[in-house]
């Protein structure tokens, strides 16, 4: 069989000026013939009982083709950055995007971008598909899959004495002794960590993680190794008779926690959650001063 090595979008132009043709005539657009050498990112594709295609591969947020595959394990490669090797067939609506039927698949390098975010004292690196936005006013970072419009993460630092969490277990980043609480019906998480204090006041920085995906385990990957690479630069002072490796054992107000979002994580009582984002119905924990506020408790 001839093998063929193609730039992936041209062969997305060509099928689309092909397309273009074929629907002033009805018939379908020839496919390319031969195997072909394709790369992209692989998405996991919606359900449907017509369609042709388990998966979606992905270029710079268009999608390419639809995939499956009898000799590839594609839902172990999700969100990685492939070579796929295969032949194309109409799908079974053939106007519809061609389906690639897998036969090899190689995963390339992944490329890492390092973040460095001072005003929270952390830097950690991330795959380059993902994006990472700050908003330093509030002292707080958001992470984003590769093509996702919600976060899966979120960084932020605040000042206060805090509750206990519910059934944490001791999680080390960085070297430091921290907290993890994990929903096991949301699949969230929440890592809370002694970052310092100012004056007798302790700080801490929390990571909430709320995965997005119905089939969450590429987020989780990220995730996981977020914790294993983020870089901490500590406050050197801390309280009086408190080590700041410690991990926080006081109660009080978890004033500036996140809270919200599809976890749904709840303020402790005398708090509300002040939401900041409506379209992810985000938020962090304030002080209650009567009836009437806004947010959910």
């Amino acid at each position: 069989m001839l093998q063929r090595k193609v730039s992936s979008v041209s062969l997305l132009c060509a099928w689309c000026a092909l397309l273009l043709v074929a629907c002033t005539t009805n018939e379908p657009p020839p496919l390319p013939q031969g195997e072909q050498t394709v790369t992209g990112v692989l998405f996991p594709a919606p359900l449907s009982r017509i369609r042709r295609g388990t998966h979606l591969l992905t270029q710079e947020g268009e999608t390419l083709f639809y995939v499956e595959s009898a000799r590839v394990n594609l839902r172990s490669l999700e969100q990685k950055r492939l070579e796929l090797k295969g032949t194309l067939e109409y799908n079974t609506n053939p106007h519809d995007l061609p389906v690639l039927i897998a036969q090899e698949a190689l995963v390339m390098e992944e490329e890492q971008k390092h973040w460095e975010y001072p005003t929270i004292g952390i830097d950690f690196s991330l795959p380059a598909a993902w994006r990472s936005i700050e908003d330093p006013a509030r002292s707080e970072v958001r992470l984003y899959a590769a093509d996702a419009t919600e976060a899966s993460v979120l960084i932020n630092r605040t000042e206060g004495t805090v509750e206990l969490l519910d059934h944490p277990f001791p999680v080390v980043v960085d070297g430091i002794q921290a907290e993890r609480q994990v929903d096991e019906t949301s699949g969230s998480e929440l890592v809370r960590i002694l970052w310092g204090t100012v004056g007798e006041n302790p700080m801490y920085i929390h990571l909430l993680f709320a995965p997005k995906d119905e089939d969450p385990q590429a987020e989780k990957s990220v995730w996981f190794a977020l914790l294993n690479n983020m870089m901490i630069s500590r406050k050197d002072t801390q309280t009086e008779g408190q080590s700041t490796s410690s991990a926080p054992t006081g109660s009080g107000s978890a004033v500036g926690m996140p809270c919200g979002g599809t976890a749904g994580v709840l303020c402790p009582q005398g708090q509300f959650c002040d939401i900041t984002d409506l379209q992810e119905n985000i938020g962090i924990c304030r002080r209650s001063t009567g009836a009437g506020q806004k947010g959910v408790r």
